[in-house]
């Protein structure tokens, strides 16, 4: 799934297919800094955020794999 815009996501998550953020200098998404999780494939703004998941929750929350996990607990 690639990374998607603030504004994509906005717009997911209220169902309005026409929702326009105001500001949009401020949302940009430079994909050449996307890193992701090398065992689950979880994608980051950049490796700075990647880092601080990792030492802070990502490895709590981490399903080790790509594939779809059904079995796992944040998953049933």
């Amino acid at each position: 799934m690639p990374f998607e815009t603030t504004e994509e996501h906005v717009r997911c998550v209220t169902k309005s297919t026409d929702f326009t953020l105001p500001y949009p200098e401020f949302y940009q998404i430079d994909t050449a800094a996307i890193a992701e999780c090398e065992a689950c494939g979880t994608k980051y703004c950049s490796s700075d955020c990647r880092n601080k998941a990792l030492t802070s929750y990502h490895q709590s929350l981490c399903l080790l794999t790509k594939d779809e996990v059904v079995s796992h607990p944040l998953v049933e």
